[in-house]
C-alpha cells in the first residue's frame, strides 16, 4: 500500500473515497448489499462506465471528447434500426458506427490543430442533427423486444452488458499500461512537445484515443439502447456531466498524462454507491445531484491542494496546437 501511495496517490485517494461511500451506505441502508441492488449498481458500468471511460481516455491524452453522448446517440439509433438482424450484428454495427465517428474526429483534431473542445462541440452538434434525421425526430423501437431481456439477463450481480463493459475496461487498462500505444498516449498527454521531440508522431496518439473513445461510445449506445429496446435523439442528453464527474473522481488529471481505467471504474462505482445509497434513503433526485456535485468539488479541491506548489497551470488542459502536423506515413513506422 505504501508503494502504491508513492507511485499513484490519486488512485489511493480514489479507492479511499469509494470505500468510505461503500461503508457509509452499507451500514445505514439494509438493502444496499442485497443482490438485486448490487446488480443495479453494476449496470451502471454500461451507461455511466463506458461514457466515463471514453471521456477519460481523451483527457489522459490531453484532449476532451465532448461528443461522447452524441456519438452514443447516433450509434444507438442505428443499432436499433438494424436490431432485427440479431444481437451480435446489432452490437457490431454500433461499434463500427462509433469507431468511424471517432476516427473522423481524430483526423479533424490532428489536421485542424484546434483544441478538441472546439472540434467536438461542432461534431456533437452535427451528430445530434444526424440523430434527428436518422430517427425522423421520433423514438425508434426495436422489432425484437427479446434483445432487451438478453442484454439485461441477471447472472448474480452481473449481466451480459455489464460483463462486456468490464471486459473493455480491462482491455483499455492493459493497453494503457503495457503497450507502446498506451505509453505514447500517456506521454503525449503529459508533455506534448517533449513526446513529439522524442519521435512520437502527433497523429498517432490523437487517432488512437479518439478512435477508442468513439468505439466505446458506440458500444455504450448499442448496449444502452438495446437494454431499453428503443432510442431517440435525447437518449444520452444527461450523460456528459456524470461521465466527467466519474473520470475526475477516478483520478484522471485535467492536465493530461495521468489516469487509469481502474481509477475510472472506481470513480464510476463511487457515483453509483452515492446514487444508490441516497435513493434507498428516499432522497429526491436534486439532493442526489447536489451530493455528487459536492463530492466532485471536494475531489477538485484536493487536486488543487496537491498541486499548490506547482501552480494551476499544471492541472488545466493543454492546447493541442503543435508546430506542424506530422505527415501520416503510408508505410510501416
Amino acid at each position: 500500500m505504501r508503494s502504491l501511495a508513492r507511485t499513484s496517490p490519486e488512485l489511493v485517494r480514489t479507492i479511499a473515497i469509494a470505500l468510505v461511500a461503500f461503508a457509509i451506505f452499507s451500514l445505514t441502508q439494509p438493502d444496499f448489499l442485497r443482490v438485486n441492488n448490487v446488480y443495479t449498481i453494476m449496470q451502471g458500468m454500461v451507461f455511466l462506465g463506458l461514457g466515463a471511460l471514453a471521456f477519460g481516455l481523451t483527457i489522459i491524452a490531453g484532449e476532451m471528447d465532448l461528443a461522447v453522448p452524441s456519438t452514443a446517440t447516433v450509434a444507438g439509433i442505428v443499432t436499433i434500426q438494424v436490431s432485427g438482424s440479431g444481437l451480435f450484428v446489432s452490437i457490431v454495427v454500433g461499434l463500427l458506427v462509433g469507431l468511424a465517428i471517432g476516427i473522423v474526429q481524430g483526423l479533424l483534431v490532428w489536421q485542424v490543430r484546434l483544441h478538441s473542445v472546439v472540434i467536438t462541440i461542432g461534431t456533437s452538434t452535427a451528430l445530434l442533427g444526424l440523430a434527428l434525421i436518422l430517427s425522423d425526430t421520433s423514438t425508434v423501437v426495436t422489432p425484437d423486444l427479446n434483445l432487451s431481456s438478453q442484454i439485461q439477463q441477471q447472472w448474480f450481480i452481473f449481466s451480459p452488458g455489464s460483463l462486456l463493459a468490464i471486459f473493455f475496461f480491462v482491455l483499455v487498462g492493459v493497453t494503457l499500461k503495457v503497450t507502446t500505444w498506451g505509453v505514447e498516449v500517456r506521454a503525449f498527454g503529459g508533455g506534448r512537445a517533449e513526446a513529439i521531440a522524442s519521435g512520437v508522431p502527433a497523429w498517432r496518439p490523437l487517432l488512437i484515443v479518439f478512435a477508442a473513445s468513439g468505439l466505446l461510445s458506440g458500444l455504450l449506445g448499442a448496449l444502452a439502447s438495446l437494454s431499453v429496446g428503443s432510442a431517440d435523439a435525447s437518449s444520452f442528453s444527461n450523460l456528459l456531466l456524470s461521465a466527467v464527474a466519474a473520470a475526475l473522481i477516478g483520478g484522471v488529471a485535467l492536465s493530461g498524462g495521468r489516469g487509469s481505467a481502474l481509477g475510472i471504474a472506481i470513480g464510476v462505482l463511487t457515483l453509483r454507491f452515492v446514487n444508490s445509497g441516497l435513493s434507498l434513503a428516499g432522497s429526491p433526485f436534486y439532493v442526489i445531484n447536489m451530493a455528487i456535485g459536492l463530492l466532485l468539488l471536494g475531489v477538485v479541491a484536493l487536486e488543487l491542494l496537491s498541486h499548490r506548489g506547482i501552480g494551476l497551470r499544471t492541472i488545466l488542459p493543454r492546447s493541442s496546437t503543435v508546430d506542424e502536423p506530422a505527415p501520416m506515413p503510408t508505410g510501416r513506422t
